[in-house]
């Protein structure tokens, strides 16, 4: 999946956000991404495994050549950590 370094995350507390329709909205992004994880995660892992192996699919769907190089963002983010 996209790497991130534990250095690179910022923890966020929304019970001290002020904004309230910005505490809503992140409460209902919550709220969906909690719902539907399943399909989330699936689909993720779908989409990291078409692009791991796009140059050996006989049909490359549409959206691949779009998306991010994992690869490359794995590589990138172990050098960042050193």
């Amino acid at each position: 999946m996209i790497p991130i370094n534990e250095i690179a995350i910022t923890k966020y507390d929304i019970a001290n956000e002020k904004d309230e329709k910005y505490k809503n909205l992140i409460i209902k992004e919550i709220d969906f991404i909690t719902k539907h994880r399943l399909e989330i995660y699936h689909k993720a892992n779908l989409i990291y495994s078409q692009k791991i192996a796009e140059k050996r699919l006989r049909v490359v769907p549409k959206y691949l050549p779009h998306t991010i190089d994992f690869k490359l963002l794995e590589s990138k983010c172990q050098k960042y950590k050193k």
